[in-house]
């Protein structure tokens, strides 16, 4: 069996580190740019974390919805 993890190529850190590096290397963007682009990142990774708790608490209410209407159902 093949580890997931291990195949993954690149991790998030990683990936959002070089994304914060590349305003800086170009030097394309203005100090306040830069910042509103950390912001942004830093919101997006909050609010990507936030929606998969979400997705498990509400995944784990729909089998346990789907349990009692089977239970219902077979009574």
């Amino acid at each position: 069996m093949i580890n997931k993890r291990s195949v993954t190529p690149i991790s998030l850190p990683a990936l959002g580190k070089s994304l914060l590096l590349v305003p800086a290397l170009k030097g394309i963007w203005m100090e306040n740019k830069s910042k509103i682009s950390l912001i942004i990142i830093f919101v997006g990774l909050v609010l990507n974390r936030i929606t998969r708790i979400i997705n498990k608490i509400f995944d784990a209410g729909i089998h346990c919805g789907n349990d009692i209407v089977y239970v219902l159902t077979n009574i």
